[in-house]
């Protein structure tokens, strides 16, 4: 019988420790397959990446040690990896099977949120129009820089970043070039000439968006109305319409009293899943796209660890000290939304972690907030220290242009 919302919609209870299960199943951790870092970057739809290291060290976290320097070389030329304004206008390594789709469902919000922009907001379409082809007649003859192009374009200086925003929403220019692995500054390129064989998808926006928020739900459900309107973002009242519309393949979930959206065939999977014998450890990075996909995070962490995880200042994010959280003095003033480095067990965050300078190294210090097995430190000190092996040996190297 077809899921409607107003009538007979299928509800399944699941437990937390079922979808912590869940998530860890999804996320690799009780797979033997290990997928390489292309994969998880298509599967998972985007690797948060507002700090350039995150997208390696999420993927680390997951399955171990890889070749860094390939991934980066990959997304120094355009070869299956690159980086896009995606989900909540948030810089994703992303790979290109997906990039048609992903430009053809978020191109819309973002022209519009960048079109009111300080420095465009004052100019009529036409005029946006022609600024952006100067702009882009520029890049015919290969990747460029802000800088240079604002010399070549002294004139426009003032309007060139948001006319590229702009152009990124339609998929004229791409990410392209980086002097080292950590370095925020881009060139900028065409992306029918970056990447080989861009073609732009022919699926309506109402289409594209549609496919994104089932492939969102699968990967990363159960999910609230709320969690969906949030990683978009899109309104509520669209969000529900679109969970209307896939009531086919998705069901109401009964999470603690709470209605979530999942696929039932996912639902089956997480009731059924069992522990595994050793409990899962991982170090999550610094705005992972896991955590980040959620605004709803009861089921990863406790409302006692939100000031740890989720400082509510930036001057206490590094080098504060994590057993002493500052709030604010406002109660009614949200954290940032910016979760800090994690330390999880089982699907569930219980600490956190930071990179700290140590004789021209990098050393990992982590707090632990509630009680556990001295076994489990003890997995949380191994896990650190081949952290520390990865990002010494195979990310210090490739992050700087010396």
């Amino acid at each position: 019988m077809k899921n409607t919302l107003g009538g007979a919609f299928a509800i399944t209870s699941l437990t937390i420790e079922q979808i912590r299960l869940n998530h860890l199943r999804k996320q690799y951790a009780l797979d033997e397959r290990k997928p390489t870092f292309f994969d998880i970057a298509r599967e998972q739809l985007g690797l948060h990446s507002t700090d350039y290291w995150t997208p390696y060290l999420s993927v680390w976290a997951r399955i171990g040690n890889y070749d860094a320097e390939k991934i980066f070389r990959s997304l120094n030329c355009g070869d299956r990896l690159v980086r896009l304004n995606a989900f909540r206008a948030t810089v994703h390594v992303v790979h290109v099977d997906n990039l048609p789709l992903l430009i053809r469902a978020t191109g819309s919000f973002l022209y519009k949120r960048m079109r009111q922009h300080p420095d465009v907001k004052g100019l009529s379409d036409q005029e946006v129009e022609s600024l952006t082809d100067s702009v882009l007649a520029v890049l015919e003859d290969g990747p460029k820089t802000m800088e240079e192009i604002k010399k070549l374009l002294p004139d426009q200086a003032r309007n060139i970043r948001p006319l590229f925003t702009l152009a990124a929403t339609s998929g004229k220019v791409i990410r392209a070039t980086a002097s080292h692995a950590r370095n925020p500054t881009t060139a900028y390129a065409l992306i029918e000439k970056w990447v080989n064989g861009f073609v732009p998808s022919d699926a309506s926006e109402e289409e594209a968006l549609r496919e994104v928020i089932r492939l969102y739900v699968m990967r990363f459900g159960p999910v609230t109305i709320d969690d969906i309107s949030w990683w978009l973002p899109i309104t509520k009242t669209k969000a529900r319409t679109e969970i209307e519309q896939l009531s086919d393949e998705i069901i109401q979930v009964q999470v603690e009293g709470e209605k979530k959206h999942m696929f039932a065939d996912d639902a089956k999977t997480a009731a059924s899943l069992e522990a595994p014998a050793d409990p899962v450890v991982w170090l999550l990075p610094y705005e992972d796209y896991l955590p980040k996909a959620f605004t709803n995070r009861a089921w990863y962490m406790s409302e006692e660890q939100k000031p740890m995880l989720f400082p509510q200042l930036r001057e206490h994010y590094w080098p504060p000290d994590m057993s002493t959280p500052v709030t604010k003095a406002s109660k009614s003033t949200n954290a940032s939304g910016e979760i800090r480095p994690t330390v999880w067990i089982d699907g569930e965050a219980v600490g956190r972690w930071e990179l700290e300078p140590s004789d021209e190294k990098q050393k990992v210090v982590f707090k632990i907030y509630r009680e556990v097995r001295p076994k489990y430190g003890n997995m949380i000190s191994e896990k650190a220290s081949e952290l520390e092996d990865f990002v010494n040996t195979q990310l210090v190297p490739i992050s700087s242009s010396k």
